[in-house]
């Protein structure tokens, strides 16, 4: 029987181990950086690594500040990410999880809204997406998962995913780097298909699309620091604010705010 729906959200993602400019590895994925976000609020977070690197991602799970639920599989997702200050280049080295219709069956999912956050293409098929569209959920979705191929070696961006997945999705943020998706051709058919997009731009804040309508949300203040992380937290914040009853500009502004705490953490400890 299917779990009866409250307000609120689930957020879920794979782990990954990040070596950042030849640095010492760090938790990597979107479960690694949105904890500050989610501290204040109730947030059901799943996510998935193998069992071999339990101690490796240890600290952070035990730190965290809501329960998580951890789904041990063969894989944990590897990436090596190198960084300039104008760009970024990103190598996959491992491919993590892919989450079946089973594990949403088996993760009983009671929240009403839903935040995929996808590392590579392969991370949540369609038959997972349809899954929880079936179980009545709202979806958000993080475009990468659109636009990277799960091969290892350097990632380059493109557009050639399945278009049913875009009737699948209620919210999709898209990066920068991923802005190739606008050139698929169901967003040039018809560009409401997804009803509302988050086009994060960094230092220049956000576009809230919506029925192909945008408008700009700027940060309140730019912070110059390594910024891995911050766009997930803008999308989790975000869609935390819509499933608490938020608007679209009200759930900006949060989510603005939200990647700027985390980035001013970082600061700190820098």
């Amino acid at each position: 029987m299917a779990p009866t729906l409250s307000p609120g959200l689930t957020v879920l993602g794979n782990l990954a181990i990040d070596r950042i400019d030849h640095s010492t590895p760090t938790p990597g994925g979107c479960p690694a950086f949105i904890g500050q976000a989610i501290a204040r609020d109730k947030v059901r977070v799943v996510t998935s690594h193998s069992p071999e690197h339990a101690d490796f991602f240890a600290q952070l799970l035990d730190t965290y500040p809501t329960p998580i639920d951890t789904i041990a599989t063969t894989d944990t997702a590897r990436f090596s990410i190198q960084t300039s200050p104008t760009s970024r280049e990103i190598h996959l080295e491992a491919v993590g999880h892919r989450w079946s219709p089973s594990d949403i069956e088996a993760a009983s999912i009671d929240t009403t809204w839903v935040h995929l956050a996808p590392l590579t293409r392969s991370d949540f098929p369609l038959s997972t997406l349809l899954a929880l569209k079936r179980a009545g959920h709202k979806v958000s979705y993080d475009a990468q998962g659109l636009v990277r191929a799960p091969s290892v070696g350097v990632l380059s961006p493109d557009a050639k995913f399945d278009a049913l997945l875009l009737g699948c999705i209620d919210i999709l943020k898209v990066s920068d780097d991923e802005e190739i998706i606008f050139e698929h051709q169901s967003f040039l058919s018809n560009p409401n298909i997804v009803h509302e997009i988050l086009y994060t731009k960094g230092p220049d804040g956000a576009h809230i699309i919506e029925h192909g309508e945008s408008t700009h949300i700027r940060p309140s203040r730019v912070l110059r620091c390594q910024n891995t992380g911050a766009g997930e937290v803008f999308a989790v914040a975000y869609a935390l604010s819509r499933a608490t009853g938020h608007d679209s500009l009200s759930s900006a502004h949060r989510a603005n705010q939200a990647a700027l705490e985390m980035l001013s953490t970082r600061l700190c400890q820098n």
